[in-house]
């Protein structure tokens, strides 16, 4: 197996683990970060998961027994510490790493409450999760994925230059179907007037 196979099929273990954990444990999430991107945008490489959390201290040191379940390898203390600290942190499973993102801010938490729940029909992370489809309840496999309106102000909020990527290819996949008020209120509440500049720029590259 070449070695950007292995990489995929780690990557795809390591989704399907962590989305099991989550489940498991209650804690209100939603995915973000590159797999969210190409659901809602366009398929592009990604090495790792990044995943918004909203939970007690409590129901995330259950979660963090059930990622120890699950064979993800971390310390405890110091995930802990960092979410406390810096509201940043991770684990690992078989190299691949899943970063975990504390919504402490209010915009935060609007975004894990109002995450769409998708069916994950398969979980081939090479596809990128190109092949989910959103669906009403839980009656499968599934999970819950931020909206493309909160994605793009988290990308706007991140500000690198792969984020504007991003920013791009999601007004571009998502042409007419957003709610560009919203993105702009929840960016004024969020970022600078620069980030709302440059926002308005991107929207007129993409229409």
């Amino acid at each position: 197996m070449h070695a950007e196979d292995r990489h995929g099929a780690a990557l795809g273990e390591a989704f399907a683990r962590a989305i099991a954990s989550l489940d498991e444990s209650g804690v209100a999430y939603a995915l973000i970060g590159g797999l969210a991107v190409a659901h809602h945008g366009l398929p592009r490489a990604t090495r790792d998961v990044d995943i918004l959390l909203h939970g007690s201290r409590i129901a995330l040191l259950d979660l963090l027994e059930r990622f120890r379940a699950n064979r993800f390898e971390f310390d405890a203390r110091r995930v802990l510490e960092e979410l406390c600290d810096d509201h940043l942190s991770e684990v690992r499973y078989r190299g691949i790493r899943v970063d975990l993102l504390d919504a402490v801010v209010p915009v935060f938490v609007r975004f894990v409450e109002r995450a769409r729940i998708v069916e994950m029909r398969e979980l081939d992370a090479t596809r990128e999760l190109d092949a989910t489809r959103e669906v009403g309840a839980r009656d499968g496999p599934s999970l819950r994925i931020v909206r493309p309106e909160d994605l793009i102000t988290l990308k706007l909020i991140a500000g690198r230059a792969r984020d504007r990527q991003d920013v791009r290819a999601v007004l571009a996949a998502q042409r007419g179907r957003l709610d560009l008020d919203a993105i702009r209120e929840d960016v004024r509440e969020s970022c600078d007037a620069q980030t709302l500049e440059m926002f308005e720029r991107l929207v007129a590259e993409t229409t």
